[in-house]
């Protein structure tokens, strides 16, 4: 059983010191909320080497006075302050901890469901999330707890999240907190998700013997043809569906495809299902020649233009996939290289970059992958 939560969430060595403090905040916040201890809680205790626990009210100012005995948050100037708070735009990337940060409350899928344009989606959530800042706020103030009692977190790692929590109870909108806005976007995506789940499932095949129709092959110019008029181009898919094929962490088509059509309105009847089609043979064919040892191996003849929006797809599933590419995952080298496709989308790179960016997909590719 441990080993499955352990692959389910995002786990954290924390110092003994920690589950004290924890399980007192834990309590004083059932108790707060009419709970009753968990039966069996006190025989377990013990286990912990914890002798004395003694609850906490006040959940979120507990977890920060326990956090910060020094007093080292109040003393902030406010430039040190809003830079921490700046700070969270990073979190999505650098702690595992946020892949469960969204909503999802049956009120709010509801809601979601009335929507019939990205913009009153995201009008929507915003307003959701303003009505819960105080389990937000818990929230940060939980993690900085957890950060300041993990001897592998930088040092200041906790003042970040510590500051967010501490905003959030000051009246600070979430609008003007950077790590809201993946937070929004997240929600948005985990919506999609499963709405896109739904409809498979309403449009599962009864004979499984006779399977979904076969897709049939692209024809030259078909892809640039349906996504006229769109902000899409099929260079810029290839370069997305790359960097989805090596990146350092698998993502489900799911997790994918939704953050690449987003937005995308392409005009005819079965369109969006052909632009998917091709996209999927794209996707195998490239998966191919990935184990194959042959991945951009055709790069090197690609036009600047065509060039660039292959930079732009990969830079584009390297920020937008959630998950896929951790910094942590990456090498110095690699962080280099990444920076450089992503400046190859506006830049004239293909002098520098096009040498060496066949070697560096196979090769990354084979380090993360197994099948390889």
């Amino acid at each position: 059983m441990v080993e499955q939560i352990e692959h389910a969430m995002a786990m954290y060595d924390v110092s003994p010191s920690y589950l004290t403090r924890a399980f007192g905040v834990a309590l004083g916040d059932g108790l707060e909320r009419g709970r009753v201890t968990a039966p069996g809680f006190l025989d377990v205790e013990p286990m912990f080497g914890v002798s004395d626990v003694t609850p906490q009210s006040g959940a979120r100012d507990a977890m920060l006075a326990a956090i910060d005995p020094l007093g080292e948050l109040a003393a902030l100037s406010d430039k040190r302050r809003s830079r921490l708070i700046g700070k969270s735009r990073d979190w999505f990337s650098e702690y595992d901890i946020t892949n469960s940060w969204f909503m999802s409350d049956a009120s709010l899928m509801a809601a979601l469901e009335q929507a019939r344009t990205e913009a009153s989606a995201k009008k929507i959530v915003a307003g959701h999330l303003e009505t819960k800042r105080e389990f937000w706020a818990k929230l940060f103030a939980r993690s900085a707890l957890i950060l300041s009692h993990d001897s592998t977190a930088a040092p200041d790692a906790w003042l970040s999240f510590a500051a967010v929590a501490q905003a959030l109870a000051s009246g600070r909108e979430t609008k003007k907190i950077p790590v809201f806005e993946d937070i929004l976007e997240h929600t948005l995506y985990v919506a999609a998700e499963r709405a896109m789940e739904e409809l498979e499932a309403e449009g599962a095949w009864d004979d499984d013997e006779t399977g979904p129709p076969a897709i049939a092959p692209e024809q030259k110019g078909e892809l640039a043809k349906l996504l006229k008029d769109s902000r899409l181009q099929p260079d810029q898919i290839d370069g997305y569906l790359t960097a989805v094929l090596i990146a350092p962490e698998f993502m489900p088509p799911n997790a994918w495809l939704m953050p690449l059509m987003q937005g995308v309105e392409v005009k005819g009847q079965g369109s969006i299902q052909r632009i998917l089609d091709i996209i999927m043979v794209r996707f195998g064919a490239l998966n191919e020649a990935v184990v194959l040892g042959e991945i951009g191996s055709d790069m090197r003849d690609l036009p600047k233009k065509q060039f660039q929006a292959w930079a732009e797809g990969f830079a584009q599933a390297v920020d937008g996939v959630k998950g896929a590419w951790p910094k942590r995952a990456l090498s110095r080298d690699d962080k280099q290289v990444v920076d450089m496709i992503r400046r190859a989308s506006t830049e004239d790179l293909t002098p520098t970059l096009k040498p060496l960016l066949p070697s560096w997909l196979q090769a990354t590719a084979n380090k993360w992958r197994e099948d390889v």
